[in-house]
């Protein structure tokens, strides 16, 4: 996880002072925590002799234009758009000025999910919120960076927030599907009826694969529901 790893050190620092207590009496833990971390990382470095080139590398994955990164694409837009009205070519100028934009903002959600993780929202959630935002709006996306979020949301997440780790996760891993440019060719090249028997085949593996399961629990769903009503009733006719 590189760099985005030590949002979870200012969590552990943050709620090292326990409940309760003020934004003030955090910041001195969470120093602590941060320059913890980075003496331990120090002695790492050293003892295993790698250097510090890494630490230019990491500006490596901002140079690459991300088709799937929001700051992107928002700022190649507004870069096509000064060119087209003839105000020259800027893109580059302007895609860098939407990725800082975008980093801003991510800094900004961090902190207000910081803030809120004392009461109003778990760590575990903030932290995984967190780790969404810095990939969502960061100058960068990979598939594989959402699971950064995802695999501490999971065990968490319930009703539309579990429903939402399902579907980022079930996208996201066939977006980064290796040979997939090469699949989208091959359906394209061998018409509609192809790609209609592809999909009615994939469908007809997952109803047979998950149908029986969905249909249990869809029928548990119900049966809680309708117990539910029956306790309402027997609670009214009591009173």
């Amino acid at each position: 996880m590189k760099v985005p790893a030590l949002i979870g050190v200012v969590y552990i620092g943050w709620d090292w002072a326990g409940t309760g207590v003020a934004w003030r009496g955090r910041i001195a833990p969470t120093a602590k925590a941060l320059a913890a971390s980075a003496a331990t990382m120090v002695a790492v470095t050293y003892a295993v002799g790698i250097g510090w080139g890494w630490v230019g590398s990491l500006l490596i994955p901002g140079q690459v234009s991300s088709w799937m990164d929001p700051a992107t694409g928002i700022g190649g837009l507004i870069g096509r758009i000064v060119r087209g009205v003839g105000l020259g070519d800027h893109s580059q100028g302007i895609v860098s000025a939407a990725h800082g934009i975008g980093l801003a903002a991510a800094g900004v959600v961090a902190l207000w999910l910081v803030l809120r993780s004392d009461g109003g929202i778990s760590s575990l959630r903030a932290i995984g919120l967190t780790m969404l935002a810095v990939v969502v709006l960061g100058p960068v996306i990979q598939p594989w960076y959402f699971a950064w979020g995802i695999v501490l949301l999971a065990p968490i997440a319930e009703g539309r927030a579990r429903a939402g780790v399902i579907v980022l996760s079930a996208v996201m891993s066939y977006l980064g599907l290796p040979g997939g440019r090469q699949l989208l060719g091959y359906l394209g090249t061998h018409g509609a009826l192809v790609v209609l028997e592809a999909v009615a085949t994939l469908a007809a593996v997952g109803l047979l694969s998950f149908g029986p399961r969905l249909y249990e629990v869809a029928k548990l769903r119900r049966a809680e529901a309708a117990l539910s009503v029956t306790d309402l009733a027997a609670h009214r006719d009591g009173l």
